[in-house]
């Protein structure tokens, strides 16, 4: 009886984990969906600073990642967003203009 059960749960294990890893998966592409969804105002923003990191990666050396940080005015209110995702080159410098969609109903929410 013992055996049936180890065995159970040595089958089970990796399927809970797939499904934990598609679950978290499928999770933030309906969160960045909604984002987009909710975002439909548009307004210039600028760059307001490069944002340098050092990332570190296992079995690699670490990269440098830029991740800027863009800040936009919505009705004389200042608001800064960062993007999800880290750029490995100084796509953008400070004082650069940029196109921010942010969601009307609450302005902090945005994407560039």
């Amino acid at each position: 009886m013992e055996t049936i059960i180890n065995a159970i749960m040595n089958a089970l294990l990796p399927l809970l984990a797939g499904v934990i890893f598609v679950g978290v998966g499928v999770f933030s592409w309906w969160r960045d969906k909604r984002v987009k969804r909710l975002c439909t105002s548009v307004v210039g923003g600028v760059v307001e600073d490069e944002g340098h990191t050092v990332v570190k990666h296992r079995r690699e050396k670490p990269k440098e990642g830029y991740r800027p940080t863009f800040s936009y005015l919505v009705e004389g209110v200042k608001y800064t967003t960062q993007p999800k995702r880290m750029y490995e080159t100084r796509e953008f410098s400070t004082g650069q203009k940029a196109t921010i969609f942010y969601d009307p109903f609450k302005p902090s929410r945005s994407y560039v």
